[in-house]
Protein backbone atom coordinates (compact mmCIF):
# COMPACT_ATOMS: atom_id res chain seq x y z
CA UNK A 1 0.00 0.00 0.00
CA UNK A 2 1.26 3.51 -0.33
CA UNK A 3 0.84 6.09 2.20
CA UNK A 4 -2.06 8.88 2.04
CA UNK A 5 -4.83 7.84 0.62
CA UNK A 6 -6.48 5.48 -2.03
CA UNK A 7 -9.46 5.29 -4.11
CA UNK A 8 -12.06 2.44 -4.37
CA UNK A 9 -13.16 0.82 -7.25
CA UNK A 10 -16.43 -0.81 -6.61
CA UNK A 11 -17.46 -3.87 -9.47
CA UNK A 12 -20.58 -5.18 -10.30
CA UNK A 13 -20.69 -8.65 -12.12
CA UNK A 14 -23.25 -10.16 -14.48
CA UNK A 15 -26.49 -11.45 -13.28
CA UNK A 16 -26.27 -15.13 -12.09
CA UNK A 17 -29.16 -17.77 -11.09
CA UNK A 18 -26.18 -20.00 -9.38
CA UNK A 19 -26.07 -18.64 -5.18
CA UNK A 20 -22.70 -20.10 -5.30
CA UNK A 21 -21.37 -17.93 -8.09
CA UNK A 22 -20.10 -15.10 -5.88
CA UNK A 23 -16.88 -13.37 -5.94
CA UNK A 24 -15.92 -14.60 -2.41
CA UNK A 25 -16.56 -18.38 -3.82
CA UNK A 26 -15.03 -17.49 -7.10
CA UNK A 27 -11.78 -15.86 -6.43
CA UNK A 28 -8.61 -18.48 -6.13
CA UNK A 29 -7.09 -19.47 -3.04
CA UNK A 30 -3.79 -19.91 -4.47
CA UNK A 31 -1.28 -19.32 -6.77
CA UNK A 32 -2.01 -22.61 -8.63
CA UNK A 33 -5.98 -21.83 -9.47
CA UNK A 34 -5.26 -17.71 -9.68
CA UNK A 35 -2.99 -18.74 -12.94
CA UNK A 36 -5.67 -21.77 -14.20
CA UNK A 37 -8.41 -19.12 -13.84
CA UNK A 38 -6.09 -16.31 -15.59
CA UNK A 39 -5.63 -18.72 -18.29
CA UNK A 40 -9.38 -20.05 -19.30
CA UNK A 41 -11.55 -18.89 -16.97
CA UNK A 42 -13.83 -16.26 -19.26
CA UNK A 43 -16.27 -15.60 -16.00
CA UNK A 44 -13.54 -14.96 -14.11
CA UNK A 45 -11.97 -12.66 -16.67
CA UNK A 46 -14.94 -10.58 -16.53
CA UNK A 47 -15.80 -10.57 -13.03
CA UNK A 48 -12.28 -9.69 -11.85
CA UNK A 49 -10.01 -8.80 -14.37
CA UNK A 50 -11.05 -4.88 -14.73
CA UNK A 51 -11.01 -4.42 -10.94
CA UNK A 52 -7.72 -6.54 -10.97
CA UNK A 53 -6.06 -3.74 -13.51
CA UNK A 54 -7.56 -0.85 -11.19
CA UNK A 55 -6.14 -2.33 -8.13
CA UNK A 56 -2.47 -2.97 -9.87
CA UNK A 57 -2.10 0.51 -10.77
CA UNK A 58 -1.37 1.16 -7.15
CA UNK A 59 -3.98 3.70 -6.67
CA UNK A 60 -6.65 2.02 -6.31
CA UNK A 61 -8.37 -0.58 -3.46
CA UNK A 62 -10.71 -3.15 -6.00
CA UNK A 63 -13.79 -4.67 -3.76
CA UNK A 64 -16.29 -7.26 -5.50
CA UNK A 65 -19.25 -7.52 -3.32
CA UNK A 66 -21.14 -11.01 -3.11
CA UNK A 67 -24.43 -9.23 -3.61
CA UNK A 68 -27.34 -10.53 -1.40
CA UNK A 69 -28.31 -13.99 -2.32
CA UNK A 70 -24.86 -14.85 -2.76
CA UNK A 71 -22.09 -16.52 -1.17
CA UNK A 72 -22.69 -17.04 2.37
CA UNK A 73 -26.32 -15.51 1.38
CA UNK A 74 -27.19 -18.35 -1.00
CA UNK A 75 -30.22 -19.21 0.32
CA UNK A 76 -31.77 -15.71 1.08
CA UNK A 77 -33.39 -13.89 -2.04
CA UNK A 78 -31.48 -12.37 -4.81
CA UNK A 79 -31.56 -8.86 -4.51
CA UNK A 80 -29.94 -8.08 -7.77
CA UNK A 81 -32.13 -5.22 -8.85
CA UNK A 82 -33.09 -4.00 -5.63
CA UNK A 83 -31.28 -0.42 -4.27
CA UNK A 84 -31.54 -1.79 -1.13
CA UNK A 85 -30.13 -5.25 -1.29
CA UNK A 86 -27.36 -3.45 -3.28
CA UNK A 87 -26.44 -1.40 -0.95
CA UNK A 88 -26.25 -3.51 1.85
CA UNK A 89 -24.16 -5.60 -0.19
CA UNK A 90 -21.65 -3.13 -0.96
CA UNK A 91 -21.55 -1.12 2.09
CA UNK A 92 -20.62 -2.95 4.63
CA UNK A 93 -17.50 -4.50 2.53
CA UNK A 94 -16.50 -1.03 1.72
CA UNK A 95 -16.56 -0.04 5.73
CA UNK A 96 -14.61 -3.49 6.41
CA UNK A 97 -12.15 -3.15 3.51
CA UNK A 98 -11.74 0.63 4.45
CA UNK A 99 -10.70 -0.66 8.24
CA UNK A 100 -8.74 -3.11 7.24
CA UNK A 101 -6.82 -0.99 4.72
CA UNK A 102 -6.13 1.36 8.13
CA UNK A 103 -5.14 -1.49 10.12
CA UNK A 104 -2.91 -3.16 7.53
CA UNK A 105 -1.12 0.51 6.87
CA UNK A 106 -0.78 1.26 10.92
CA UNK A 107 -3.37 4.03 9.71
CA UNK A 108 -0.72 6.16 7.58
CA UNK A 109 -3.16 4.69 4.43
CA UNK A 110 -6.87 5.64 4.47
CA UNK A 111 -9.70 4.52 1.42
CA UNK A 112 -11.23 8.47 0.54
CA UNK A 113 -15.09 8.58 1.05
CA UNK A 114 -15.75 8.36 -3.07
CA UNK A 115 -14.89 5.63 -5.24
CA UNK A 116 -15.35 4.14 -9.08
CA UNK A 117 -18.55 2.47 -9.65
CA UNK A 118 -18.74 -0.04 -12.30
CA UNK A 119 -20.00 -2.98 -13.85
CA UNK A 120 -21.97 -5.21 -16.36
CA UNK A 121 -25.52 -6.42 -16.60
CA UNK A 122 -26.96 -6.82 -12.96
CA UNK A 123 -23.48 -4.94 -12.28
CA UNK A 124 -24.11 -2.29 -14.07
CA UNK A 125 -27.51 -1.96 -12.52
CA UNK A 126 -26.03 -1.81 -8.61
CA UNK A 127 -23.27 0.48 -9.55
CA UNK A 128 -25.64 3.02 -10.63
CA UNK A 129 -28.09 2.01 -7.35
CA UNK A 130 -24.75 2.62 -5.50
CA UNK A 131 -24.28 5.78 -6.65
CA UNK A 132 -27.63 7.11 -6.21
Amino acid sequence: FVEGALKGAVFGRSIQGNGFNAPSLLWPSNEEGGVGAMLGDLGFHINFLPGMMAAGSGKYVAIFPDSMGFGESADYFKGELLQRMVATATLPIWFATKDLVSDMTNCATDLVNSAIVSGYSAGGYSSIANAA
